[in-house]
């Protein structure tokens, strides 16, 4: 009936597109350089967001941060999305 594996990409469980995730970087760095907090700059991104994976995802890191979380564990806590290179490089 069905060959292979099936994926489910769309709404909150389907894969981030990688132009999605450049925006979202690209959109976090323009607000961290602008003087604006990390939090507020995350809060701000999900809220415009209109891919549901990506705002889950921002969401969590929101909650996660507020909670006492650093941004390391925070954005650790999605690999699928974040991966080890991605999350060493906020730090550069």
């Amino acid at each position: 009936f069905f060959e292979g594996n099936i994926h489910l990409n769309f709404g909150p469980f389907g894969k981030i597109p990688t132009k999605e995730l450049v925006q979202f970087t690209k959109k976090i760095s323009t607000m961290i350089k602008a003087g604006l907090p990390i939090l507020e700059s995350i809060s701000m991104i999900r809220d415009q967001t209109t891919h549901a994976k990506m705002r889950s995802v921002a969401s969590q890191i929101c909650k996660d941060l507020n909670a006492g979380l650093s941004l390391t564990e925070a954005f650790s806590k999605h690999p699928t999305v974040f991966n080890n290179i991605y999350i060493n490089l906020l730090f550069l």
